[in-house]
């Protein structure tokens, strides 16, 4: 699957997105209010998800049943776990160096109302 990639990024929402504001840094915090105000929709927690954390920030995410299924087909040295804040950072930056960056659905159920 990844044979031609040197790394996938698998972003999984922030379990307690609050614990942003904790941080030294208040910029993930910030980013991720804007978000939300903006209205735009943020996946639930799944029944059956597990808490890993984002390889940049630390901070616990969810990695849900289908993500799940997905790491069973993947090297694990190639896959980052990150949060969804990081890993629109990581993309943008990989963009901004002339890198491709290709995003995949996993086959997200959730629909805002």
């Amino acid at each position: 699957m990844l044979d031609n990639f040197d790394k996938a990024i698998l972003a999984g929402r922030p379990i307690r997105p609050e614990e942003y504001a904790s941080q030294e840094d208040p910029y993930r915090w910030d980013l991720w209010k804007q978000v939300v105000a903006a209205g735009n929709a943020v996946p639930p927690l799944y029944p059956g998800h597990i808490g890993k954390p984002c390889a940049e920030c630390g901070i616990e995410v969810q990695v849900g049943p289908r993500q799940q299924e997905a790491l069973t087909q993947m090297d694990p040295d190639k896959v980052l776990i990150l949060c969804h804040v990081d890993a629109a950072l990581q993309v943008a930056e990989a963009q901004a160096e002339g890198s491709k960056a290709t995003m995949y659905d996993l086959g997200n159920p959730f629909k805002r109302a």
